[in-house]
């Protein structure tokens, strides 16, 4: 009986050290290839996303599609090799235009509800610029123009140095 009562109840220690490794084998794997998290450092996504405020990345969602106009994405900045967060104004193929304080995408003006009066570059100053975004890269900008550094300054950025897609800021 008291055999049985052993092997009944007997708890090896491993299981219990394959749960805790398997557990966190597990979140890394989630967190840098499904989904993490992120905090905004800067501006130059104002009023989008306010300095400080916390936001998830998907970074699996560009396996299955391509970005998209409007997308909110997170990428490795080319001047700063730290992560970003931009909007995707221009894809491959696209010709972008800023006339004055506004763009233009293929000839058609953008609707852009997401940027507040004050924050667009050129409102008062005018100008004129034109870009082609080629094939495999994207044309990123911030929402608080006035201030972002972004694809006006350098350039397009190459598809695969985009991480993610920002949801649920």
């Amino acid at each position: 009986m008291r055999l049985l009562q052993r092997v009944l109840y007997y708890r090896p220690a491993l299981p219990g050290l394959l749960i805790v490794v398997g557990t966190a084998v597990m979140y890394v794997l989630f967190s840098r290839h499904v989904i993490s998290a992120g905090i905004v450092r800067g501006d130059s996504m104002v009023p989008t996303l306010i300095p400080g405020g916390r936001y998830f990345i998907n970074h699996y969602i560009y396996h299955l599609r391509e970005p998209r106009r409007g997308d909110l994405v997170v990428f490795v900045h080319p001047l700063f090799k730290d992560l970003t967060v931009k909007r995707v104004i221009g894809v491959p193929g696209d010709v972008v235009e800023q006339r004055g304080g506004r763009f233009y995408v293929n000839g058609v003006l953008l609707e852009e509800p997401y940027v507040s009066a004050g924050t667009r570059e050129g409102e008062v100053s005018g100008g004129y610029c034109r870009w082609q975004v080629p094939a495999h890269r994207y044309f990123l900008m911030g929402d608080n123009r006035a201030v972002s550094t972004d694809s006006r300054v350098f350039g397009t950025v190459a598809r695969e140095d985009i991480k993610g897609l920002v949801m649920w800021q």
